[in-house]
């Protein structure tokens, strides 16, 4: 059914396809292919980040990025989200599930750096997928830019796009390249 029932709903009643936010469009060729159709129309996609453990079907956050900005998808309804630290379900090649995973909290950043260094995504416009805007999307009133009156949580990366400091609610969390804040379920180093 894919996007379609997303389709058929915003044509039958008078709900825009901006009120919706699928994820995990990059699953499958199909889905992220109807995604591109969808943004274009004016709905907001979102594509997961992570290893694709399906990739005769499933398409990384990036080069889903990469394509559907190629076929005239508007970068302002696409943003890239992660299941880091959640549970990630394992399935065999006849697709059962036999096991749980736990998501990596890094993929956004090597989604982001595969967007810029791979696919030649400019940096200002691949951010926008994980800063702008899902702040936008989701009206996280002062997130998603540097400006006045906006929290002040910044990264900091090198010319690699490697993290070498994170200022959050006025705190580092991390500086040059070394944690010094640590969350409850994190390990300390």
């Amino acid at each position: 059914m894919g996007l379609k029932v997303l389709f058929r709903a915003s044509n039958l009643t008078d709900v825009p396809l901006s009120q919706f936010q699928p994820t995990h469009l990059n699953r499958c060729r199909r889905l992220f292919e109807e995604s591109i159709e969808f943004a274009k129309a004016g709905g907001y996609c979102d594509y997961t980040a992570g290893e694709d453990k399906n990739e005769d079907s499933a398409i990384t956050a990036a080069r889903a990025v990469y394509e559907a900005l190629k076929a005239g998808a508007p970068i302002e309804n696409i943003t890239i989200s992660s299941d880091g630290n959640g549970s990630m379900p394992v399935f065999d090649s006849k697709k059962r599930l036999v096991g749980l995973g736990i998501g990596r909290v890094s993929s956004l950043l090597d989604s982001l750096k595969a967007m810029v260094l791979r696919y030649d995504i400019p940096l200002d416009t691949a951010l926008l997928t994980v800063t702008k805007n899902p702040a936008k999307i989701h009206r996280l009133e002062g997130k998603g830019a540097i400006k006045e009156g906006y929290d002040a949580d910044l990264v900091v990366m090198d010319e690699n796009l490697n993290v070498k400091g994170v200022l959050a609610k006025g705190k580092w969390m991390v500086r040059d390249g070394k944690t010094e804040v640590f969350g409850t379920f994190e390990a300390w180093q």
